[in-house]
């Protein structure tokens, strides 16, 4: 296998060397991290109203367990009848 190496011309800028890249090459770059970006944004907001939900049930959750565990205790402090 044979790996192919691409000369990109440089320019001394400064104390930098920078590449010179097409403007086409920018476009389509900056595309595709627009439609990345916009997919990250999406994942996130559909994340964030899955973990508010979980949350809620969670909430509920935990209220269902103590009024089953003060249920419990109700019925256990009671008198005992033979």
């Amino acid at each position: 296998m044979s790996y192919a190496l691409y000369r990109v011309p440089f320019s001394f800028v400064g104390d930098f060397f920078t590449p010179f890249i097409s403007k086409s090459h920018l476009s389509s770059h900056d595309g595709c991290i627009y439609r990345n970006r916009k997919a990250l944004e999406s994942r996130s907001l559909a994340d964030d109203e899955r973990i508010t939900f979980l949350e809620t049930q969670l909430k509920e959750a935990k209220y269902i367990s103590e009024d089953a565990d003060r249920k419990y205790d109700e019925v256990n402090a009671g008198p005992l009848i033979n």
